[in-house]
């Protein structure tokens, strides 16, 4: 196309070199840029000011049609003389309309002796009088057409003119074209990239998991044996010194639990308890309290303002999900919203709901985050905390939200703060889930069932064994599977526990033996480290029940209860 408009130089008549010389000079010009073009309206406000510049044309329009014959007006340009007038409106949709079905380049000297167009609404209103216009076509596909007018006089383009516009048209299809083409690849490179990224954070993740999950079994075990033992020695004479004592090392025990909870939700390697209804504003409200000492101390150190967390708008409403784990997802974010503030400032809250959903808002006029920083915030081991942070408390609350069917949105700018959007489903359940039932284990007692216990970690074996014979259970120990079906084929069990993970074995071998066998005693599972739910894992290892390590007293009374009914 190039060669082309050089011959039309070299051929031109000298008489007529005039506008038609400098028209094809500027299309020289443009297309000397066209092969490194890649923002699109830049080269085309280039070829629609050549144009203008060369020809009487008072305006000019790009207007564009996707694949699904949707059209917009990409471009416009008016000279000097309209204020106030939005060009893009004034092209008249009559004659872009015209050019689209006729796919060929046009030439009205003089609008209103064409009986067309004279009766139609755009001309009349916008008084046009000298029209060009021609497609642009790229290979047979037409991506749009080119419009030029002039409004203060009729006969103001000839065919010289019109052929300069089908020239610059041209040019301007291959630019469009090559736009495009650069876009769709762009777009495909953002794909692979994401691919790439996710898949790199998965088996960052896996990794991570593969580790989490042998520290979760061996600290599990270890809770277990210590929680087994402070709930065992509960029960005989004390002081209330003693008693006290005894109390604290429970709650240290079942805090480490809730470590191991928050570690093992990181790496999604546990399935969520039962689901309750949870009032939205008592998570709200715990989590300003539980806060309350980090920002309500900075009221008094900063310079300037100080730190407050304000609640707006709050809805009475309710989900159906834990209000421990909700209550940590909004405590993450009300901290990591005061150490956006160094200066001091307001953190606010609100919680609205529409469409079946609620949306729990943490805003704060901190310092804000780039785009980059946003994109990654979720990503396990970022932080912008430096030595400060660890980069888990956002993914782990992330993690937290989606297993609660909801999810986390983001806005931010910097230097105007940020605004975390948290959508949750709003639920409806017949009643309440758990609770009202009291302490099993002060109203039962497990006398005259036979019990086989088997795991291979001696401090847990003995603390279940210790705890049952406590409770009136009469108690046999195996610590692999070939003991335990030694065990069972000498002796009839009421209830087998078995822990998933033995060396080099499975408590679900031993379960789907003793299930091929017929063996009549309930199946109980122990775990610290499953990453199914109940009935999935049950099913899976022929279990007919779950317990998860660390479990209190009345968790395994309740569960080996209705081994003792049948």
């Amino acid at each position: 196309m190039l060669e082309r408009a050089r011959e039309h130089l070299a051929i031109a008549p000298v008489a007529g070199m005039g506008r038609w010389q400098r028209g094809l000079e500027r299309v020289l010009v443009v297309s000397e840029g066209l092969a490194g073009a890649r923002k699109l309206d830049a080269l085309l406000e280039q070829v629609v000011d050549s144009l203008l510049m060369v020809t009487s044309a008072e305006h000019g329009f790009v207007v564009l049609v996707d694949r699904a014959g949707n059209r917009r007006v990409q471009l416009a340009k008016g000279k000097v003389g309209d204020p106030g007038v939005d060009v893009r409106e004034t092209v008249s949709q009559t004659i872009v309309s015209q050019a689209i079905e006729e796919r060929r380049a046009r030439l009205i000297r003089n609008a209103l002796d064409d009986e067309s167009l004279i009766n139609q609404p755009s001309i009349q209103k916008m008084e046009v009088r000298s029209i060009m216009v021609a497609p642009l076509m790229h290979q047979g596909e037409l991506l749009g057409v080119m419009y030029v007018d002039n409004r203060t006089a009729a006969g103001s383009f000839d065919e010289d003119d019109l052929r300069l516009l089908e020239v610059f048209a041209n040019h301007a299809a291959v630019a469009i074209q090559s736009s495009r083409m650069f876009e769709e690849l762009q777009a495909a490179y953002r794909t692979v990239a994401e691919a790439h990224d996710r898949l790199v954070r998965s088996e960052r993740l896996k990794q991570v998991g593969e580790i989490a999950s042998g520290v979760a079994h061996d600290f599990n075990n270890l809770l277990t044996a210590i929680l087994m033992r402070a709930q065992m020695l509960q029960s005989g004479p004390h002081d209330e010194e003693e008693m006290q004592e005894l109390k604290l090392i429970e709650r240290a025990a079942l805090d480490g639990a809730s470590a191991i909870r928050r570690l093992q939700d990181f790496t999604r390697l546990r399935s969520g308890e039962a689901f309750e209804r949870t009032r939205v504003r008592d998570v709200l409200e715990g989590a300003v309290e539980l806060t309350r000492g980090r920002w309500g101390a900075r009221a008094a150190t900063v310079e300037g303002r100080a730190c407050s967390v304000e609640m707006g708008e709050v809805e009475d409403v309710e989900v159906l999900g834990s209000g421990p784990e909700l209550r940590e997802v909004f405590v993450n974010l009300l901290l990591n919203a005061v150490d956006a503030m160094p200066a001091g400032g307001r953190v606010r809250l609100e919680a609205r709901s529409r469409q079946g959903e609620v949306r729990v808002e943490v805003a704060d006029e901190g310092v804000g985050m780039c785009p980059e920083t946003i994109q990654r915030l979720f990503e396990p081991f970022f932080t912008t905390k430096g030595v400060r942070g660890n980069g888990l408390g956002l993914s782990v609350a992330q993690g937290i939200v989606v297993r609660h069917g909801g999810r986390i949105e983001v806005e931010s700018e910097v230097g105007k703060g940020s605004r975390f959007s948290v959508f949750l489903p709003l639920r409806e359940v017949e009643e309440p889930i758990g609770g009202g039932e009291g302490d099993p284990s002060t109203a039962h007692r497990l006398d005259g069932l036979r019990v086989l216990i088997v795991d291979d970690d001696e401090s847990v074996l003995t603390g279940i064994a210790r705890m049952l014979i406590s409770l009136g259970a009469d108690v046999r120990l195996a610590r692999s599977v070939d003991e335990a079906l030694g065990e069972c084929s000498a002796a009839a069990f009421g209830a087998v526990l078995c822990d998933l993970r033995l060396q080099g074995e499975s408590g679900a071998d031993l379960f789907r033996e003793l299930e091929r066998r017929a063996y009549p005693a309930l199946r109980v599972l122990v775990t610290g480290s499953v990453n199914l739910p109940r009935p999935q894992i049950c099913q899976s290892v022929r279990a007919d029940d779950l317990l998860r390590k660390p479990f209190l007293k009345k968790d395994l009374v309740l569960v080996l209860s209705s081994g003792k009914e049948s």
